[in-house]
Order: C-alpha cells, then structure tokens, then sequence
C-alpha cells in the first residue's frame, strides 16, 4: 500500500456538484475521500482526528467555513492541514489555513495543490 490510499482528505462544502468533481480527482490520485455537506456533519464524525488534509469552502448554509476551521482548530489533537475552496481569494487574513484551492480550479491545480501540501 503506498503512501497515498493511507491519507485521507475530507471535503466540506455545501454544493454536491463541487464535492463529485474534488472527490473523483482527489480519489483517482489515489487518496481516501470522504465528504460532508456542512460544517456541522464534518464536525460530527467520530473520526475527525484521522484526517490529513481539509477542503473546506467558506460560504455555507449554517456554520460559516470561517467558524468551522476556528472549531477545528479548537478540536484535540486535530494536525489535518485546511485548504479554502473558494471563488474569493483575499478575504482570509484572520483564519489558520495552510493553502487556498481557488474556484474555479481544474485537475492540475487539485494536483499542484497535493504536490504543496503533502
């Protein structure tokens, strides 16, 4: 098993369109995939703490993408990295991420991405 199908990356985001597109590219460079439609169904997982890697988009209904990376930061031992999907890309000053994915992005830039963070 390399080291790739051992990491696992969740995927927030409230339009299914762009949680298929991520999940399909993500899991075809060999990756685990999981996904959650908001902030309140990623924070519910029992397994928050395995994840490697985070996408989270930042305008959701309910908990805003700004307060469920401040929740998961707050959250024991949680050390995933947290990449922002978003259409906007310097409005983030005040939030701990570690990268920006911006929309739209295309199958090179999820690939360049991955080649940064991990």
């Amino acid at each position: 098993m390399n080291s790739k199908s051992k990491k696992i990356v969740l995927i927030v985001d409230d339009e299914p369109d762009i949680c298929e597109i991520l999940e399909f590219f993500i899991h075809r460079m060999g990756y685990q995939v999981e996904v959650a439609y908001t902030g309140d169904e990623a924070l519910s997982k029992s397994n928050l703490k395995s994840y490697d890697l985070v996408i989270t988009d930042m305008v959701m209904p309910g908990m805003s993408g700004k307060k469920f990376i401040q929740r998961l930061r707050e959250t024991p031992d949680f050390k995933a990295k947290i990449v922002i999907s978003s259409g906007q890309t310097d409005h983030f000053v005040e939030i701990d991420y570690d990268d920006i994915l911006a929309k739209p992005f295309t199958p090179e830039k999820i690939e360049e991405l991955f080649k940064k963070v991990f």
